[in-house]
């Protein structure tokens, strides 16, 4: 429409010419607001309504639609109806709902997400819908520019309510505003079962998102966040990721834990099987290149520091499982099992240190000791220790014994790293 002043139509103070036009400019102005999307029948009344022309803002763009018509209404076979004309107020598509055909007929609901215009009730064998039997229900402002789709409520777009809406063709990417929606049978990236769960978007504004989806049936929660191009991102979605608890966690769940209870998940590496029992290598003064496990005779080799490692790492004694342990582990640990067997020594103690380091057998780790106190029967002492590794994956150990008139032996078997 075009612009005019409005000056308000007064037949005492206007001549007749001025009344005129004042009477002209202001049904203009009053039909860009009253007259959009005016329901009415067709100019040769039949089985279609005309809907006049009119315009939306969506709070993003302007839509003017032109006047539209709807054909093809059926009259009632055996009892009247009521129909009700809606538009969408995003798209300004104008639509008819057919009611239920009854001695006294109700109007039918109105469609989630349209606005009702206009109702009217028709009759067996009617062959028309007439101006009469068309019943305006619009609401101010509708009109050009606002089709009844408030810019804001209390000086906020409503990009900042809830929405709830969501139709089954919807890609879940493009689901940004902020609101809580139930997803649908055959939405696109939809996490995988979660089809007909509840949908949660957080979009407080600017170029970032959340989306979190709950699984009706294993209670599932996923989430994933991004800032996509959707929101006017220079990015992507994140892929979605799936919240554990104590109710899908367990078993077979999918779940890879760093730690368990504590425990560094790589602590027992799949090439060491467990312990080995029977027949330990030992060593005394001698180098010697070890398996799984050793055993120190305290008395044979008294006060040494002695270095232990993987083939080729330098150490004076090669233990040959070392080499499973990966480069950059922090620790290695070791089970030592401490025997006395029928020994009329007093004690022995054994200690540990990362190779390398400048600590004494005093200010180091002691890792095994047995006192017999000159008693003839076997005492057992069961330890589980982390020694530091230097760099090239090697330890130093240290053993002495006080008394002993025999070799003691210590057994220490190697259970795992620690990262």
């Amino acid at each position: 429409m075009t612009a005019a002043k409005f000056t308000q139509p007064n037949s005492t103070a206007q001549d007749a010419t001025a009344y005129k036009n004042a009477l002209e400019t202001a049904a203009l102005i009053h039909n860009a607001v009253a007259g959009a999307f005016n329901v009415r029948a067709s100019d040769t009344p039949g089985l279609s309504i005309v809907i006049e022309a009119g315009a939306v803002y969506t709070g993003a763009t302007i839509i003017e639609a032109g006047a539209q018509t709807i054909s093809g209404i059926a009259a009632p076979a055996t009892n009247p109806r009521i129909d009700i004309i809606e538009i969408d107020p995003i798209t300004s598509t104008a639509y008819r709902v057919a009611g239920t055909e009854a001695i006294t007929p109700v109007k039918p609901a109105v469609t989630a997400g349209r606005v009702p215009l206009a109702y009217y009730q028709i009759g067996v064998g009617a062959t028309a819908v007439t101006n009469a039997m068309i019943m305006s229900v619009r609401s101010i402002p509708w009109g050009a520019w606002f089709g009844g789709n408030a810019d804001t409520l209390s000086g906020r777009n409503s990009a900042s309510f809830a929405h709830s809406e969501i139709k089954n063709t919807e890609d879940l990417n493009s689901i940004t505003q902020s609101g809580m929606y139930r997803i649908q049978g055959g939405n696109v990236n939809t996490p995988a079962g979660a089809g007909y769960g509840q949908l949660l978007v957080m979009h407080g504004g600017g170029d970032t998102i959340t989306q979190i989806v709950t699984d009706y049936i294993s209670s599932n929660i996923y989430w994933r966040s991004g800032n996509p191009s959707n929101v006017g991102g220079a990015g992507t979605w994140g892929a979605w990721r799936t919240v554990w608890h104590n109710g899908n966690d367990g078993a077979g769940s999918g779940l890879d834990a760093d730690t368990v209870r504590g425990s560094v998940a790589q602590l027992v590496p799949a090439a060491v099987s467990g312990f080995v029992g029977g027949g330990y290598q030992t060593v005394a003064s001698d180098d010697g290149t070890f398996g799984a496990s050793l055993a120190i005779k305290p008395y044979a080799a008294a006060g040494a520091w002695k270095s232990f490692g993987p083939t080729g790492s330098g150490a004076g004694q090669v233990w040959s499982a070392f080499d499973a342990i990966p480069v950059g582990a922090a620790a290695i640990r070791l089970r030592v099992v401490a025997e006395n067997w029928t020994d009329l020594g007093l004690v022995h103690e054994i200690f540990a240190r990362k190779t390398g380091s400048v600590s004494t057998y005093n200010s180091s780790t002691m890792i095994g000791s047995v006192n017999g106190f000159g008693t003839a029967y076997k005492a057992v002492s069961v330890s589980m220790v982390d020694v530091p590794l230097d760099s090239s994956r090697r330890f130093d150990l240290y053993w002495d014994a006080q008394g002993s008139t025999v070799n003691i032996n210590t057994t220490i078997e190697f259970v795992g790293w620690v990262i």
